[in-house]
């Protein structure tokens, strides 16, 4: 049994999959097996794929007809074998030690997922972010902790290191619509005890104009908003709603506030009626403040102008979760870096 298993949705990335699969055969850490999985890909993708299994046995390939990203992944998990678990987007790469350092992390802080920062990478500008979360080891049972590192990464699957006792424990999926991963994320976050954040950039995401994973279209949004009900699901099945009703609450409204910044103008009736579904889906009486009450119910009740009113006020005057939101504004202000660096990819070394 191999400690690490590596899972790879791979779809239309024949320009970029070398590099990848090239970084994770190269990895100082040996002790994983690669799984694959092609995910009806047009492109020569799936032929690189087979061309790579032939020349490394650690290397497994999948193929199946096209059913998205969040299928992928949750295919490569159920054939997933090792002790832990990494995800990695086939046109992204890795450091040579990223597989090391964070095995390392997860056995020696003792925790139930480490997480490195990424390189994000456009157009040959590698810009190195540090997240808000607080360096170090965070408790994950802490609202305060654990709210604090939800609105940065939590969504992340590409840059941590997971337990798979835990997935399959509590049967941790990925969502089969656009966001797939922040489902993974908040779940598998809401079981877990502890978490280790170390401050170093080891995962290089290449940005592409256009992505559906920047979450920029009001299908996107959509998706993304009626997903919650899954994560309310989730927490009633394993009786931990009363523990992360709060967190929940704050979340949502938080990915609704991100939605009305990137499409608000567009397409806002997609926003509400997503936002509608999980209202409707979950009947909570109290939404954390009288502020947020309003709003909820004009939403609820089909008044769209004093919801967008209300909502658009939320996202541009009023902190609703008052002076803690306003001590993440400053965080991010005094703590997020961005280095421009010319860099070159695994291909040109």
């Amino acid at each position: 049994m191999p400690e690490i298993s590596i899972v790879v949705p791979v779809y239309k990335v024949e320009k970029y999959l070398p590099a990848c699969l090239n970084s994770l055969i190269h990895q100082t850490f040996q002790d994983i097996e690669i799984i694959c999985v092609d995910d009806g890909s047009p492109d020569s993708s799936g032929k690189i794929l087979d061309e790579f299994a032939e020349k490394d046995p650690r290397i497994h390939v999948i193929h199946q007809a096209n059913a998205g990203a969040g299928c992928a992944r949750n295919q490569g998990v159920a054939a997933a074998t090792g002790k832990y678990l990494m995800f990695v987007d086939s046109d992204d790469w890795l450091e040579p030690n990223m597989c090391e350092v964070l095995h390392r992390l997860i056995i020696e802080k003792n925790v139930d997922m480490a997480m490195c920062n990424p390189f994000m990478e456009l157009d040959r500008v590698k810009l190195p972010l540090i997240g808000l979360a607080t360096i170090g080891t965070i408790p994950g049972g802490l609202y305060r902790n654990i709210s604090h590192f939800f609105p940065t990464s939590s969504g992340l699957v590409w840059n941590k290191i997971f337990k798979m006792d835990l997935v399959r424990k509590y049967d941790i999926q990925f969502s089969e619509r656009l966001g797939e991963d922040l489902v993974f994320g908040r779940h598998y976050l809401f079981v877990s005890n502890s978490f280790y954040c170390l401050n170093r950039n080891l995962y290089h995401y290449i940005v592409h104009y256009g992505s559906l994973s920047n979450g920029t279209t009001g299908m996107a949004v959509k998706d993304i908003l009626e997903d919650y009900t899954l994560s309310y699901d989730f927490l009633v099945k394993h009786d931990l709603l009363e523990k992360y009703r709060k967190l929940l609450i704050y979340t949502f409204i938080g990915q609704a506030r991100k939605a009305l910044m990137v499409c608000g103008k567009t397409e806002p009736e997609k926003i509400l009626n997503a936002m509608r579904v999980f209202i409707d889906h979950t009947q909570f009486d109290d939404w954390g403040n009288r502020f947020t009450n309003r709003m909820i119910a004009a939403i609820r009740e089909g008044r769209d102008k004093e919801a967008l009113r209300r909502l658009y006020w939320w996202l541009y005057v009023c902190p609703a979760y008052g002076f803690e939101y306003f001590l993440l504004i400053v965080y991010r202000l005094f703590w997020v870096s961005t280095t421009r660096k010319e860099y070159k990819s695994p291909e040109e070394n």
